[in-house]
Parts: structure tokens; C-alpha cells; sequence
């Protein structure tokens, strides 16, 4: 079995090939934090909307003038 010799221009396309994994990997680490980031906004909206939602439903709508009530006791 023979090996190739490494030249200089090989070891030159390497640290470019790494030079520019590298500068990959930060932009993927980047792009990573963003979608956490928006994640975490987008979750933290939800639960505001929720909440505003619930005490929306909780508070009582007068009936307009001139409306029909419905018995307090629905019972019978």
C-alpha cells in the first residue's frame, strides 16, 4: 500500500476546508440562540394572550337594553 504525499496546497485546501466549517458552525451556533430567543418570545406572548383571554371570559358582559335575562336558577 502506497500513500499519496501531502503537498503544500493540500495542506492549504484543508485549513480553508476548516476555516470555513468553523465559520459554519458559529453562524449555525448563531442561527440556534435566534430561534431559542424567538421560541422563548413567542411562548412568553401565548401565555400574556392566555391570561388576557381568561379574564376576558371572566368578566361578565351586561346584556344590552331591552334583553331577555335567563333565570338565575337553571336547575328546573
Amino acid at each position: 500500500m502506497t500513500t499519496t504525499p501531502i503537498t503544500m496546497l493540500d495542506l492549504d485546501d484543508l485549513r480553508c476546508m476548516a476555516e470555513d466549517a468553523e465559520d459554519d458552525l458559529r453562524r449555525t451556533e448563531t442561527a440556534l440562540r435566534q430561534a431559542r430567543l424567538n421560541h422563548e418570545t413567542a411562548m412568553r406572548a401565548y401565555i400574556l394572550g392566555s391570561r388576557q383571554l381568561m379574564a376576558q371570559l371572566a368578566t361578565p358582559i351586561p346584556a344590552p337594553p331591552g334583553a331577555m335575562r335567563l333565570p338565575t336558577d337553571m336547575t328546573t
